[in-house]
């Protein structure tokens, strides 16, 4: 728990929460103040605040954090990036085919630079106001008073093939759905945002807020994903918030409206906890929230988890990418901090190839390439079924059902230590891009030489040989072997 409220309410505007006005007017701000992005010139003078990392103790991640939740955003991504001004929406997109929502489909999606995804008509309001709301037909991965005209940048587009075959795998891994096949979506970004009266303080700019919201369809179902990155504030001051955190007033509101009198809220929502919602989630991924949402009530499928982290200690012990990052989450350990790092921190997965960029690459190399040695011949897991073990059992002796299991057990808990290590060692360990280079094989490795974490090796009998665990001639370098 980050304390992130109790930090520094310095500067809480006495005044009553402002409300959010008809979607189809200006808000009070735009008609206070329209003439310019800021409208500082009828607002109180600046204000000194102490920098965000002053205030809380901020994360080696920040400001990144769970940065692999979030599917590609942006221009290159082949985004719409929505207009850097406060209080707007942008639309209709219109959608090949309907969404289901709440029984009812809809076509025509409205953008809002406020965090609400709306459909038939755009929506301005920049104070959130509890559910249901009549005539609203919207949801909120986080409805706060966003002013992207201060800083961030915020992003929509229609999902695209590639992006659809990303967004199954979500629905398939969350929820434990393989098969789901979605057939079109779309997917808004908010990307360090601030918060509305951030530029009249001396470091409110530096509260960032990092939103991801996913829909997606296969014409009997749909899915609402919301993803969250750093998220540091709750208010804006036009609605009640404090001047140098964002905090106070009227908090943000996460949920789902039809206009029609039913809705859903997340626990949380419109209180001052909402800003702890990137520790959460109702799935497998700390930071992911996944509903259904095309029947008459919103589906979470695991309500009870939503306002705690779900600690997952079940492990796959034959499928190495997925395996890995499962025990990272389970270790508290974010991934992002080394997913771009070197050809196997960025790529844990048995495809990977090249060179190993420093000591860390290697470890991730290791771990990799013993994961991957323990699934061929003589390997423990050699044409074992998909199995898992669970985390956390004592010395990895009988972890799950079999010796594939023990042995991923001891793989994950021995190369995790490893990279631990190394990180203490080194505080000023920097990330490092490398492209990789996937070499010639001179001959093909099919067999795994020995049990121990450390020593494992890949190997062919027509060139090596394997004794009592060891290999010989010994290969220095055998994880690079393809």
């Amino acid at each position: 728990m980050k304390m992130k409220f109790a930090a520094c309410l310095s500067a809480l505007v006495a005044a009553a929460p402002q409300q959010g006005k008809d979607k189809d007017d200006y808000s009070e701000k735009d008609k206070d103040y329209y003439d310019d992005g800021f409208r500082s010139h009828n607002e109180e003078p600046a204000v000194e605040c102490r920098p965000y990392c002053q205030t809380v103790s901020c994360t080696p991640s920040r400001p990144n954090t769970n940065q692999n939740l979030f599917i590609p955003y942006g221009s290159a991504a082949g985004d719409t990036e929505g207009e850097r001004r406060d209080d707007t929406f942008e639309g209709p997109v219109v959608l090949s085919d309907p969404v289901p929502f709440f029984e009812r489909s809809y076509q025509d999606v409205y953008f809002s630079s406020n965090g609400v995804i709306s459909f038939e008509r755009g929506v301005r309001s920049f104070t959130s106001r509890p559910f249901p709301l009549d005539g609203e037909i919207m949801f909120s991965p986080y409805w706060a008073d966003f002013n992207t005209a201060v800083g961030g940048n915020w992003y929509y587009r229609i999902l695209t093939a590639s992006d659809m075959q990303v967004v199954n795998d979500i629905i398939g891994w969350e929820l434990d759905m393989p098969d789901f096949e979605g057939v079109t979506g779309f997917v808004v970004t908010y990307k360090d945002v601030n918060f509305y009266g951030s530029q009249r303080t001396a470091y409110g700019p530096d509260r960032y807020n990092s939103v991801q919201a996913i829909v997606v369809h296969d014409n009997n179902y749909s899915f609402a994903i919301f993803n969250y990155g750093d998220v540091e504030w709750t208010t804006g001051t036009a609605s009640g918030g404090d001047r140098c955190t964002g905090l106070g007033g009227t908090p943000a509101q996460i949920g789902f409206n039809d206009g029609y009198g039913n809705f859903y809220t997340v626990p949380g929502s419109q209180t001052n906890d909402i800003v702890e919602i990137e520790t959460r989630t109702n799935v497998k991924s700390t930071g992911r929230f996944v509903f259904r949402v095309n029947g008459a009530e919103v589906v979470d499928p695991n309500p009870g988890a939503i306002t705690e982290p779900q600690v997952n200690d079940i492990i796959s012990s034959t499928q190495t990418q997925v395996g890995i990052e499962q025990f990272l989450e389970y270790k508290g350990f974010d991934y992002s901090r080394i997913s771009s790092h070197g050809c196997f921190c960025k790529n844990l997965a048995d495809s990977a190839y090249g060179y190993a960029v420093d000591g860390l690459d290697i470890i991730c190399r290791n771990w990799v390439h013993a994961r991957r040695c323990s699934k061929l011949l003589d390997g423990q897991c050699y044409e074992a079924a998909n199995t898992e073990y669970t985390a956390g059992t004592n010395n990895c002796e009988n972890a799950g059902t079999g010796d594939c299991d023990d042995a991923a057990c001891g793989i994950d808990e021995y190369w995790f230590n490893e990279l631990e290590n190394y990180l203490a060692a080194y505080p000023n360990w920097f990330v490092e891009r490398a492209s990789c280079e996937k070499l010639a094989p001179n001959y093909f490795r099919d067999h795994c030489c020995g049990n121990e974490p450390a020593s494992m090796a890949m190997y062919s009998p027509d060139h090596e040989t394997c004794e009592n665990g060891v290999l010989y001639p010994f290969i220095q370098e055998f994880q690079d072997a393809p």
